[in-house]
Order: C-alpha cells, then structure tokens, then sequence
C-alpha cells in the first residue's frame, strides 16, 4: 500500500530530459509518495509529450509549459501557486532526491508540529559526468534562523528544501527581479518572518555540479547585481549589528562566482574581501578553481 505526504513537488526544467527523468524517477522511488507534483517548463525549444509521464506510475503530475521564459524565480512562483497540499518541496531538474528524503522530511515536520517551519536535508554532491561517484556530503546539523543566514547560505539551494502552508504565508514567494541568489533571499526573508529551518539530517538531496560551469550560479555579473538588490531591500530590515555580516556574505558569493569563472579577476575582490572582512574561509579562493578541483575540493 502506497503511503502519501501532503506535499506538492515543484520541479523546473529547461526540457534536459535525461536529468529531468533522474529527479522524476527519484521521486517516484521514494518511500513516501508527494500528493502532487508539478513539472513548470520554462519554454524549451519543444514541449514534453504526455508520454514521457508514462514511466513515473506513482505520481500524480502536472504539466506547465510557459510559452516565453519567466526565469527561474517566476517559474518557481507558478508552481507554488498551484500547490493545493499543506506542504511544498522543490527540486531542480539536474538534481535527485535519496529513496528516504520525503518519509525522513515528514518525520521531522509532524514532531514540530504546527508553526511556520521550513526543512532544509543533508546534501551529497556528484558531477553531471559522473553522477554515481559521491565527491562529498555535508549534514544538515542544527536549527537555522536568521542570525545563522546573515552569515552565509548554510540552508543551501532550492532542491534540499521544504515548506509548511504556515511559513509559505509568511512571504510573497520568490523574488522575480533578482538574477540570482533567489533562494538566499527567500530563505533571508522567511527568517525575518520568523521562520526557522529545521535539519533532516536522514534526507539526501543529491546536487550536481555542472562540468560544463553553465549553472547560473557561475554568473558572476548576475550575483553582483543580486547582491546589491538584496542589500537595498534587506539592510533596513535586518536586526542592528546584522547588516555587516549580510554584507561580507554577499560578498563572498559574488567573489566564489567570480572565481569560477575568472581566477585573474577574482585575485583583487579576494584581497579587498579579506582586508574588508578578514573571512578565514575566504583564504580557499586564493587557490585557483581548476586547482581546487584537481584536489576535489569542488566549490558549490
């Protein structure tokens, strides 16, 4: 007998139909099923036929194709406004879940109970060209709220996250101006809303680092101006003393994008970051990317 959660998948997808079936099998593999799941398709060249659904029986799927592209934040936005379930996860089309990650996710929220809550899961990390070998994994440990955030993205991107209907009221959804960082900003917002996150250390979302580094997080031009945009809509709002370390976050993931692209140009943002900041980590983007990389040390 199937066992469901009240919760509704949203998966975006640019139509990478091999990557898209890895993270649809992987729902329709989990031990507990979504109630919903929803596949927003933001205009690919060629819209899915309704016979590539027919491998994944143990869903109920909607299907959206936009027919010009709404960008990642608006295409997100759609999926949650057609969400009818009392939670909603999110899981990117490169991206897969482990055969637990919903069963330990309802675990944790039914022992919360009901207040506003988001559930952010442990991570594994595999390449686009070798999605069987496990570079790394990172545990999620501890209850974050917002003095944990202003200090770096320690949640993590959309796919490793779940949302009760309580804190999804709390705020208007994703951002649709900003060019990146969207999730940081949500997950900024929520806690300024006076959400917490809590850890599902049992549940694994399995991220893939593009080989070919065409990921928007390698944008770096789209995080610059990101991060000026949440600078002017967060700095006044974020608790005094805060600000400073919202800052030197910000900083730092416009400078790790840079450095994923441009060794050359990120030297100097590194050196005035560190003289700004005096960041430890900040130290690791002295190495050059290809160098990191060679030592598995893959940025993400």
């Amino acid at each position: 007998m199937i066992e469901y959660f009240d919760v509704t998948v949203v998966v975006p997808t640019k139509n990478r139909v091999a990557m898209l079936a890895r993270a649809l099998m992987s729902i329709n593999e989990q031990t507990v099923i979504p109630k919903q799941v929803i596949v927003v398709d933001d205009n690919s060249d060629i819209p899915l036929d309704k016979t590539f659904f027919d491998s994944f029986q143990n869903l109920q799927l909607d299907y959206i194709y936009n027919v010009k592209s709404l960008g990642g934040a608006a295409t997100r936005n759609l999926g949650l406004n057609k969400a009818n379930t009392n939670f909603v996860s999110f899981l990117d089309d490169d991206d897969s879940w482990s055969p637990y990650y919903l069963e330990n996710v309802k675990l944790v929220a039914n022992s919360i109970g009901s207040k506003p809550a988001g559930f952010y899961s442990s991570k594994k990390f595999v390449l686009s060209n070798s999605l069987q070998h496990v570079l790394k994994k990172r545990d999620a440990i501890g209850q974050v709220a917002l003095d944990d955030l202003v200090r770096g993205n320690v949640i993590g991107g959309t796919s490793s996250v779940t949302l009760n209907r309580l804190a999804l009221e709390k705020v208007s959804g994703f951002d649709e101006h900003l060019p990146a960082l969207q999730d940081y900003e949500f997950w900024l917002s929520l806690a300024l809303a006076g959400v917490s996150f809590y850890p599902c250390v049992n549940s694994y979302m399995i991220y893939t680092i593009n080989v070919n580094n065409n990921q928007i997080s390698s944008n770096f031009n789209n995080h610059i101006r990101a991060s000026n945009i949440i600078r002017e809509k967060l700095f006044g709002r974020v608790p005094k003393g805060t600000s400073p370390k919202l800052d030197a976050a910000l900083d730092y993931s416009v400078v790790k994008a840079v450095h994923r692209r441009s060794y050359i140009k990120s030297l100097p943002m590194t050196f005035r970051m560190l003289l700004k900041h005096r960041r430890v980590k900040s130290v690791l983007l002295l190495i050059p990317y290809k160098a990191m990389n060679f030592f598995g040390k893959y940025s993400t």
